[in-house]
């Protein structure tokens, strides 16, 4: 790959490494998610594979997508991982945004959603998962995140915010 992006969950294939992948495979092929447990690790991670791919690899980007959950997040000193947040809490937040959520299950109406959760963007809706579940008729909660990560198409806002932050460049401040 020329790009390699660190998510949070655990090592092995995440769910959050599966959904990543599931998303962007197809546009950005370019790319591999790669779990790497909890943001400190992350970080960590990242920044020791950095240095060994950098002198195997020379054009090999590294990068680490974090929850917003947590703000207090430090970037290692002197560290070229570059480091993006999700807008969102939790990757959850994108996941169960009504856009996708009705796509995926057009019977259930915007009432039924809203009485899980009033604020997609700062509610701690992964503590909502089995409220979820239930409302999408009771699939496995990997079935259920497999099911709602098909849905977030290029078409969708959804898939346009996280594209945004993991893929965009990041505007470097100019020096005055």
């Amino acid at each position: 790959p020329e790009l390699i992006v660190y998510c949070e969950g655990k090592l092995n294939m995440s769910l959050d490494e599966k959904i990543f992948n599931l998303i962007f495979s197809k546009k950005h092929h370019e790319a591999v998610f790669i779990s790497s447990t909890n943001k400190s690790e992350s970080q960590r991670y990242a920044a020791i594979a950095l240095t060994i791919l950098n002198k195997a690899f020379k054009h090999v980007e590294i990068r680490v997508v974090l929850d917003r959950d947590d703000d207090d997040v430090t970037i290692p000193a002197g560290s070229s991982v570059e480091v993006r947040k999700l807008m969102r809490r939790e990757f959850e937040n994108y996941l169960f945004d009504w856009e996708i959520i009705h796509k995926a299950f057009p019977s259930i109406s915007l009432e039924e959603y809203a009485a899980i959760t009033l604020d997609i963007v700062n509610d701690d809706v992964k503590a909502k998962t089995n409220q979820v579940i239930a409302l999408c008729g009771n699939p496995s909660k990997m079935d259920l995140y497999e099911a709602l990560a098909r849905e977030i198409t290029e078409d969708t806002n959804i898939y346009q915010e996280l594209e945004a932050i993991v893929f965009k460049p990041v505007a470097v401040p100019a020096s005055g």
